[in-house]
C-alpha cells in the first residue's frame, strides 16, 4: 500500500515537504525544551548562589529588620550609611532577577515558586524607598523591572491569597 502511494506522481515530493515539516517541528520543540531546561537550571543556581553568599545574606538580614522595624525609607537621608547600602544591595539583587526573568533569561516559574510571596512583600514595604531614591538621584528608572515584576505578581498572590 505504500509502494502505491510513493509510486503516484508527485508522492515523493509530498512525502519530502511532510518529512522536512515534521523535522522542523520536531527541532522547534527540541529547541525549546533546551532553552526552558537551561533557564529552569539557572534560575536554580542563581537562588542556589545567593543562598550561600555571606554578604547577601547579611544584607537581607538588615533589610529584613529595617523593613519589619523602622521602614526602609529610613536609610534614604544617608545614602552610604551600612543600613543604606545593605538596602541598596538587596535591591539591585530584585532588580537584576527582575531582568533576567522579564527578559526570559531567568524561569519565572521556578523564582515565583520560592519566593513569590516574599518578593511582592519586599517591594510593597519598599515602594516608599523606591520613590525617595528616584527623586533623591533624578533617575525615574531605578527599579522599574523590580516594580514591573512585583505589580504582575502582586495580582497572583492576592487572587491566592498567599
Amino acid at each position: 500500500m505504500i509502494v502505491e502511494l510513493l509510486s503516484r506522481p508527485g508522492a515523493t515530493a509530498g512525502a519530502v515537504i511532510f518529512s522536512a515539516i515534521v523535522a522542523s517541528i520536531v527541532a522547534s520543540v527540541t529547541i525549546y525544551m533546551n532553552r526552558k531546561t537551561t533557564r529552569d537550571r539557572e534560575t536554580i543556581v542563581l537562588i542556589n548562589q545567593f543562598s550561600w553568599d555571606k554578604d547577601y545574606l547579611e544584607a537581607k538580614d538588615r533589610f529584613i529588620a529595617l523593613r519589619d522595624g523602622v521602614g526602609l525609607q529610613s536609610c534614604c537621608e544617608d545614602p552610604n550609611s551600612p543600613d543604606a547600602r545593605a538596602v541598596n544591595k538587596v535591591m539591585n539583587h530584585y532588580e537584576l532577577l527582575s531582568v533576567g526573568i522579564n527578559r526570559r533569561i531567568l524561569s519565572s516559574q521556578i523564582y515565583a515558586d520560592f519566593y513569590m510571596t516574599r518578593f511582592v512583600k519586599d517591594f510593597e514595604a519598599s515602594q516608599s524607598y523606591i520613590a525617595a531614591t528616584r527623586e533623591r538621584s533624578g533617575r525615574k528608572q531605578l527599579f522599574v523591572q523590580f516594580e514591573a515584576l512585583a505589580k504582575k505578581w502582586q495580582r497572583k498572590v492576592s487572587k491566592n491569597g498567599a
